[in-house]
């Protein structure tokens, strides 16, 4: 990825992480990417289950 930076082309980075994932790692994570020199970060997300809660 640094090299397609220092040709100038900028990729996207696309981060997928769940709930049992913390938070700290994701973080790191963005801080390394950044370090590369790319800008362009994507959260990933797929629908999960909803939990309804119910009306009082």
């Amino acid at each position: 990825m640094r090299q397609q930076v220092t040709r100038g082309e900028q990729p996207t980075v696309e981060l997928r992480a769940d709930g049992d994932l913390a938070y700290q790692h994701v973080v790191r994570l963005m801080a390394l990417v950044q370090n590369t020199g790319i800008t362009k970060i994507s959260f990933v997300t797929e629908p999960g289950k909803v939990e309804e809660t119910p009306a009082e």
